[in-house]
């Protein structure tokens, strides 16, 4: 099985705020290199969830065991091996976009952008899993976005519309109340920490607003 770099984008954003559980030991909930397992099992590796040592050794065994490369690549698995007085430390990062780490930011928690691979003392890569074609989007869909027909409801003020799938300052083009409602939407993506209504404005762009946090916490709205 391979995975394409949207499919393992959203996964990614899907665990931002959890506690990763650790199935073949639940002692390692949260615990960093179990992010990295995560993800293994999520790509298709058959043997995911096998112990393979502490953080400072376990990229060096995923390599001896086949599963990674050595050196970069788009889907990095990065170790500082004099992390946290020599216990080490593992996280992932996305060439040129982002990065992921359990345990590092936050205890027990999965937090996205806080680990530069710039502090990486050794990387390898688990691009043999991902799959570099990505699949024309679907009825004309942006890639990732899952088809899907309805009415939204907003149940808040102020929920804005953005031009991508993110919280940023300068993607922000509109802004709904509470009682507006957004007709005929055409689909949905889990991206950064949040589900997102997808639609295409008057403009003939495509639009983004949130319906809630994937964690459940926050719901904004929703939709039938």
């Amino acid at each position: 099985m391979s995975r394409t770099k949207q499919e393992i984008r959203n996964y990614l954003d899907s665990l931002v705020g959890r506690r990763v559980v650790c199935l073949n030991n639940r002692a390692l909930d949260g615990q960093c290199v179990t992010l990295v397992k995560s993800l293994l099992a999520f790509l298709g590796c058959p043997t995911a969830w096998q112990a393979r040592g502490n953080a400072t050794s376990v990229a060096s065994n995923y390599v001896r065991d086949g599963i990674a490369k050595n050196g970069k690549g788009w889907l990095q698995v990065c170790v500082n091996h004099n992390y946290a007085r020599g216990v080490g430390h593992v996280w992932i990062d996305l060439s040129g976009e982002t990065n992921y780490e359990s345990n590092g930011a936050k205890p027990l928690t999965v937090t996205k952008g806080t680990r530069g691979y710039d502090q990486a003392q050794q990387i390898v890569n688990l691009d043999q899993w991902v799959n570099f074609s990505e699949p024309a989007p679907a009825s004309g869909l942006p890639a990732g976005v899952v088809p899907q027909q309805g009415t939204y409801h907003i149940k808040v003020n102020g929920l804005r519309v953005r031009s991508t799938p993110e919280i940023r300052a300068d993607n922000v083009v509109a802004s709904y109340d509470a009682g507006q409602q957004i007709n005929r939407y055409q689909g949905f993506i889990d991206a950064n920490g949040y589900r997102w209504v997808v639609y295409k404005g008057k403009s003939g762009n495509w639009r983004y607003i949130a319906r809630r946090s994937l964690d459940g916490k926050q719901v904004f709205g929703y939709c039938d």
